[in-house]
């Protein structure tokens, strides 16, 4: 008897323990999709995206922090919606965006990289099963969903602040719009809503010119200031500009060529169109690839444990000489001075890369001499990242200009890829390696200048001064 009564006990006691388990589970269930997207983007992060020791050590943003941050917010608020987590994400990230091209898809840049069209469309800067990722029914219902409250003041106004003081508000007082400049910096940072929806499209009516150019003095200086390499092919009436601008000033002694604000685009616009035309040789300029073995990177470099390269990926497209291989391989046989060894924990393989520039030469405006033959000095700064980014890498290389400014502002890791949260279906783009100049310094903390700016003054004044003291 008494053993029945035990056994009894016993499966009331395992009913209960059941039952409690499946009412924990039920009861949980809304916090885990939640904190299980944050898990699978930190995981993702850690294997793949290459530069995440380099945004605290050259920009001071501590990544695990952020994560830490979102799973406080989303484990005190079990009821979150996933479009409440995704404007939360945007707004805790912040600090990461323009680091490795990181940022999330919201829902204009998801209608306009997923539905677009014509050469502006994002579309080509990602393979076609980043994209793919964009179009599976999970991803798409989530943004169709966000799509008609897609837009938060308050993330809007954080980010446009950035982009404000890190590029906008020099291009404006390039063009001599200092009035609209000052009207516009106090409401963003009086967030003045109404201020600054009155303001915005005049400052984006202010901006519209890509390029500009200027004779700063007759016979002697010429400026020229491009904002972005965003659209290619260039367009020809930009491209006529330029053209037209080396053959007006041909005989000037220096021409100051300006992409402080320039926040990139493709970098083949800036060899088209300023380096090539102003070389008289060949260039063949070396960078190095570093990469951990991850899911996403290993897809894009087509690297294997077998050390072999499989597929047309990252490999061909960056003109390399060799195969992948591991770290130690590659370190063994390069001298990289600048390296910082302790980046290389987080990574597994790496190859070197070649890129030849030859001067541009079958145009008839130059034909076979350099499109301006005086003193060429280029400006940089924090604000000069990506595609621009490149581009001062490369006149630091070929030595044909001079830079003058800041350290630039990096953003920069080679290949795009896609990432999709497993649960709310929201997306996010980020670099996934660590390109460096032939030193061994990551191009993603920037390319030091040859002559840092005066006290005082920017860089434009800096050149100015030097110009003047000389002659």
């Amino acid at each position: 008897m008494k053993k029945i009564q035990l056994l009894m006990i016993f499966g009331f006691m395992c009913f209960i323990l059941f039952f409690s388990a499946c009412g924990r589970s039920r009861s949980n269930a809304v916090t885990y999709p939640h904190l299980e997207d944050l898990d699978h983007m930190l995981y993702v992060m850690e294997n793949n995206f290459a530069l995440f020791d380099v945004a605290y050590w050259a920009y001071g943003v501590d990544i695990h922090s952020i994560f830490n941050n979102v799973r406080e917010a989303v484990v005190s608020n079990p009821h979150m919606s996933n479009n409440d987590f995704f404007f939360m994400l945007q707004y805790e990230f912040i600090p990461l965006i323009a680091i490795g091209h990181f940022h999330f898809i919201d829902s204009y840049l998801f209608q306009y990289t997923v539905f677009g069209d014509g050469r502006n469309t994002r579309r080509h800067w990602f393979s076609r099963e980043a994209n793919l990722r964009l179009r599976t029914p999970y991803v798409l219902a989530f943004y169709e969903q966000l799509y008609p409250e897609g837009f938060n003041i308050n993330i809007f106004i954080e980010q446009e602040t950035r982009r404000f003081f890190s590029r906008n508000y020099g291009r404006l007082l390039i063009r001599g719009e200092a009035e609209l400049a000052y009207n516009y910096k106090n409401a963003l940072i009086n967030r003045n809503s109404r201020a600054i929806e009155r303001n915005y499209p005049l400052v984006e009516e202010a901006l519209a010119d890509n390029v500009i150019t200027r004779v700063l003095d007759e016979g002697r200086i010429a400026y020229m200031a491009i904002d972005s390499f965003l659209i290619y092919p260039i367009p020809p009436d930009e491209e006529m500009q330029i053209y037209n601008f080396y053959s007006e000033i041909a005989d000037f002694d220096h021409l100051i060529i300006d992409l402080r604000f320039n926040g990139g685009g493709h970098a083949s616009w800036f060899y088209r169109t300023v380096l090539e035309p102003n070389i008289d040789r060949e260039f063949v300029m070396e960078r190095f690839v570093f990469f951990p073995y991850g899911e996403y990177t290993m897809f894009y470099t087509g690297a294997r444990r077998t050390n072999r390269t499989a597929g047309s990926r990252l490999i061909d497209r960056a003109h390399t000489t060799e195969h992948h291989r591991p770290v130690s391989e590659l370190l063994a046989e390069h001298d990289l001075p600048q390296l910082n060894l302790t980046d290389m924990q987080r990574m597994d393989y790496g190859f070197r890369t070649l890129k030849t520039v030859r001067p541009r030469t079958h145009y008839p405006y130059f034909c076979t001499e350099p499109a301006f033959q005086g003193k060429i000095w280029l400006l940089i700064g924090p604000g000069t990242g990506s595609a621009a980014q490149v581009s001062a890498w490369a006149t630091k290389e070929t030595g044909f200009a001079t830079l003058v400014g800041e350290v630039s502002g990096g953003n920069f890791g080679g290949e795009w890829t896609i990432i999709t949260l497993p649960n709310s279906g929201i997306a996010f783009i980020m670099d996934l390696n660590y390109v460096t100049d032939n030193s061994g310094r990551p191009l993603e903390a920037g390319t030091i200048p040859d002559i840092f700016n005066h006290e005082g003054k920017d860089a434009l004044e800096t050149v100015l001064e030097i110009i003047n003291a000389v002659e």
